[in-house]
């Protein structure tokens, strides 16, 4: 492959991706884990795939972007993506794997903290299917993941505080079928005046808290199991709580 005038040697080996500046003779190595992905691209009618990764550098996460020419873009897409998140040489009919990810920003969390935060991390996603919604009212949420068809959707990305991930919560809790729906993960990325799900997702997962790693725990899909109490008022309300009761 190439890299404007530069000439590249990718080696996929079972725990890292090798690139090689063939005219240079440098080699850089990333585990699979730090991987983002790989998605196509064309300029000036050249066929091109870019390659995203997030390495610990001097134990500080650096986002690097690659850019390469070949003619042989999706193949190198395909097997890029499934061993990012596989770890295993796709099949021959296999499609290019693309994690589907529900996005709900709440534009007027942190007085607009979200919308900016979206649109620092939103490039770290770009290897994934992303279904964005900002809401525009009260329970919006509530009434999009009641409608969602929630099999869909590898994971719900909250871009926003605490309080809306309550309310995503209740939403998959409360749902007719619930017992199932709330199996499927929920992450955050920080853009609310209080982020406590931010700071332990981030901790859980031996990373600094910012809404950069936020943004690499969602997509590389790092879980984490998380309790959820219930409490049952006199009236018969029924509220869901992932962190405390009040």
């Amino acid at each position: 492959v190439s890299q404007g005038k530069d000439r590249y040697h990718i080696q996929i080996l079972c725990e890292r991706i090798e690139l090689t500046a063939l005219s240079k003779n440098i080699i850089e190595t990333y585990k699979w884990a730090d991987v983002l992905g790989a998605v196509e691209k064309k300029v000036k009618s050249l066929d091109m795939f870019e390659l995203m990764v997030y390495p610990k550098i001097n134990q500080v996460r650096t986002f690097k972007r690659y850019s390469f020419a070949s003619e042989e873009t999706k193949q190198w897409v395909k097997m890029i993506q499934h061993m990012a998140y596989y770890q295993t040489m796709p099949n021959p009919d296999d499609p290019i794997y693309r994690r589907k990810l529900k996005i709900l920003i709440n534009p007027h969390s942190g007085r607009g903290t979200a919308n900016r935060v979206w649109r620092r991390v939103e490039y770290m996603l770009a290897a994934c299917d992303l279904d964005v919604l900002r809401t525009q009212y009260r329970n919006h949420a509530t009434e999009v993941i009641k409608q969602m068809q929630v099999s869909d959707y590898d994971a719900i990305i909250v871009v926003s505080g605490d309080g809306l991930i309550h309310e995503v919560i209740n939403a998959l809790c409360s749902r007719d079928d619930g017992d199932q729906a709330r199996m499927c993960p929920v992450s955050m990325i920080p853009g609310g005046s209080s982020n406590a799900l931010a700071q332990i997702l981030c901790d859980k997962s031996g990373e600094d808290v910012s809404a950069e790693n936020c943004g690499f725990i969602a997509a590389k899909g790092n879980m984490h199991p998380f309790d959820i109490s219930l409490m049952k008022t006199e009236s018969g309300k029924v509220i869901y709580s992932f962190l405390s009761l009040a």
